[in-house]
Parts: structure tokens; C-alpha cells; sequence
């Protein structure tokens, strides 16, 4: 599952994302068929099943290629993220799903940490929209890594709106994909406009970037 993953999920998932699609919602159509053959072809062997493991993620790969994209999609630059080595100054580049890791400069050699950039606010403020509930419990934001995550709960509460952090395992078969949106931030659907607001004034804070709250 791990090399459909790097091999397939991946790049659907992103790609899927740059021409303005629901990337999640392709890759779980082509792993849940992938998985289901791994499973069968644990108990019964059969060339056939072998096939089918790679054949869906590969076709559905082949299908997120020739889409056409969406008006106002981020487009190809998407999928890379360009930053400058804060040990050396070099421009690098590295994948999308690399955000958040530790990486090596190819310039230099030092570990640095690939950032998050505007690209990858602006997807996610497309993505937000106001639940259609009248009370309860929603998801206002997502985040792959906890220290973010946990940034936001601070500040949501600091202005007045309750927020807790809730993580799930999503990234146990698909892990790059998972890392996106492992760590959900719950707030009262009552408090929503009041923490779009306080999300905007830290975009104006920190740049546009909504991803990296200011403290």
C-alpha cells in the first residue's frame, strides 16, 4: 500500500488539487478498489488480483491528467513549493507533500524544513465553507502537523472562541495524503463567523499566509 501510495495517491491527490478538484475524494476512489484486491489476494492468490492492485490508481491517475482545470484552479505550480535555504540562501525546490519534513539542501547540505507558502493558504481558503448546521460541533481548519494546529486553538480561545484540537489516523494507509488533514481544530458552529474573522486578520498579519499564526 505504501508504494501505490508514492507511486499513485500521491500525485492524484495533488495533482487533483491543482487543477481545483477534491483531491481527497480521488484518491479514495482509486485506493479503496487497490486495497480491496491487496486483501482478496492475501487470502486467494491470483495474477489477476495482482494486476487490478495497480490498474485502478494508475487509470485514475491517467483520468486526473487529461482533466481539464477548473476556473481559478492553483495550476501546475502547485505541486512544487520554492523557497529560499535559510542556511545558504539558494533557491530550492522540493515536492508538495514534502511540506512540513526535513529535508536536506541540495545547495548546502543542512537540514532545513520545507515551508508552507501562499499557495497552500489559498487552497485551503477555498475549501472553507460555512456547515450547513444550525448548532453543534464543525471543523473550521485542518492541519498536518500538531504545532500549527495547536497555535490556532490557542488564539481562537484568546479571542473568545472555544476550540479544541481533535486528531484522527488518517494517514495510516495513504500517509503523505493523511499529513494534510490529520489534525482537525473544533470549534461551535455559533462561533464560526467570529473565528473567520480572526483568521483574516492573522492572513493580514502574517502576509496572507493562514497557515502560520501569529502567537
Amino acid at each position: 500500500m505504501i508504494l501505490i501510495s508514492i507511486l499513485f495517491l500521491v500525485p492524484i491527490y495533488y495533482t487533483s488539487i491543482s487543477k481545483g478538484y477534491n483531491g481527497k475524494m480521488f484518491a479514495i476512489i482509486a485506493g479503496i478498489p487497490s486495497i480491496i484486491a491487496m486483501v482478496v489476494s492475501s487470502a486467494y492468490p491470483h495474477k489477476i488480483l495482482d494486476i487490478v492492485y495497480l490498474v485502478f490508481p494508475a487509470c485514475m491517475l491517467g483520468i486526473v491528467w487529461i482533466l481539464k482545470p477548473k476556473p481559478g484552479a492553483p495550476g501546475k505550480g502547485y505541486l512544487k513549493i520554492t523557497f529560499g535555504c535559510p542556511e545558504c540562501g539558494e533557491s530550492i525546490t522540493f515536492p508538495r507533500h514534502r511540506a512540513g519534513a526535513g529535508v536536506l539542501c541540495p545547495e548546502c547540505g543542512e537540514v532545513v524544513h520545507v515551508p508552507d507558502d501562499e499557495k497552500t493558504s489559498s487552497v485551503e481558503a477555498q475549501k472553507k465553507i460555512k456547515p450547513k448546521v444550525s448548532n453543534g460541533e464543525v471543523c473550521f481548519n485542518t492541519f498536518g502537523r500538531p504545532e500549527p494546529a495547536h497555535q490556532w486553538v490557542a488564539i481562537l480561545q484568546d479571542n473568545g472562541v472555544p476550540a479544541r484540537l481533535a486528531s484522527d489516523s488518517a494517514g495510516g494507509a495513504l500517509p503523505h495524503i493523511g499529513n494534510t488533514e490529520g489534525h482537525r481544530i473544533m470549534i461551535d458552529i455559533s462561533h464560526w463567523d467570529d473565528a473567520v474573522e480572526i483568521e483574516k486578520q492573522c492572513q493580514q498579519e502574517t502576509g496572507g499566509n493562514a497557515s502560520r499564526p501569529t502567537a
